[in-house]
């Protein structure tokens, strides 16, 4: 079966538009959960998708090491995480996405990285501690995290996130 979790909470199997709650003899159940699709199978695999920008993924520790993909290998190591079908290190998550295309689906073209439009007075709110200034604050909650994960890359994904989400209170 061909699962696709759509915008909007919509779920598709193979093509067709299905209702939700459903249960397959397969041991996959997909269902609403407050904001979430979510789907399970019954190897340990767990997808939530809001339907919208948010997806979460998580596998039992029997798979780490074991895969690949979209969301990196499960290794522990975060430098490796954007390695492309190759083994090659993609430089952003455009080129990631597009890597991992799947030649045969038309309905998803390549991504390109774009810079979201964000005003100077947007890009001040964002920075705020209010916002994504609490990670890098040396008195905020995130202080004792500092020295074992440097906040830089996190700070500058979520200003990129808010502003391309135009502020969405949920993304955070």
């Amino acid at each position: 079966k061909r699962i696709t979790l759509e915008k909007n909470r919509g779920v598709k199997v193979n093509g067709r538009t299905e209702i939700l709650p459903i249960k397959y003899s397969s041991g996959v159940d997909i269902f609403l959960s407050g904001q979430y699709v979510v789907l399970t199978a019954d190897f340990g695999l767990n997808v939530r998708f809001d339907g919208n920008h948010r997806v979460e993924v998580t596998l039992p520790n029997t798979y780490k090491g074991k895969v690949c993909g979209m969301c990196g290998n499960y290794n522990g190591n975060h430098l490796d995480d954007f390695l492309n079908p190759d083994g090659q290190v993609e430089p952003d998550s455009a080129s990631l996405g597009n890597s991992w295309q799947v030649a045969n689906d038309t309905s998803c073209s390549p991504g390109s990285e774009l810079d979201p439009n964000c005003t100077e007075e947007e890009k001040q709110v964002i920075e705020s501690s209010s916002f994504c200034g609490i990670i890098t604050d040396g008195s905020g909650p995130f202080r004792w995290c500092h020295h074992v994960l440097p906040p830089g890359t996190h700070f500058t994904n979520c200003i990129y996130d808010l502003c391309a989400l135009h502020l969405d209170p949920d993304s955070l």
